[in-house]
């Protein structure tokens, strides 16, 4: 249950201030690391969702050398390079850190680090936040 309110807690915060942290050099980011899925919103309805992690576990796994791996239940789904860049977002005027995929999956924004929290959400009005915990 403390679990749940946290991550309620944590997604309002995040939509209602619409934090961003100034990320530069790949090497000395807090993103670094293996981060599990425990929220999902958005979308047209706006839904709120939360990952029971003992169920679901929806890993992503930044790497210092710039890679970065999706996991789903400890099965590796799929790997590719990244980068961190500046852009445009909906979220706010100023310029926000998108992490943007070799891949041809979407650039998707940080909205908010540190160095237990990582959220990244779609850029663009009906799409997806996501909040991931640091395992």
């Amino acid at each position: 249950m403390m679990n749940k309110i946290y991550v309620l807690l944590i997604s309002a915060v995040i939509i209602l201030t619409s934090c961003k942290t100034a990320v530069t050099e790949n090497s000395n980011l807090p993103l670094n690391g293996k981060w599990i899925l425990v929220n999902e919103s958005g979308g047209i309805a706006g839904d709120i969702n939360e990952v029971d992690t003992q169920i679901e576990r929806h890993l992503i796994v930044f790497n210092k050398n710039n890679s970065v791996s999706f996991l789903y239940n400890d099965s590796l789904i799929s790997a590719t390079n990244f980068q961190i860049e500046k852009r445009e977002s909906i979220y706010s005027t100023d310029e926000f850190d998108f992490i943007v995929y070799e891949n041809s999956k979407e650039p998707e924004v940080i909205t908010y680090l540190s160095n237990d929290t990582l959220v990244i959400a779609d850029n663009n009005y009906d799409g997806f936040s996501r909040v991931y915990i640091k395992q």
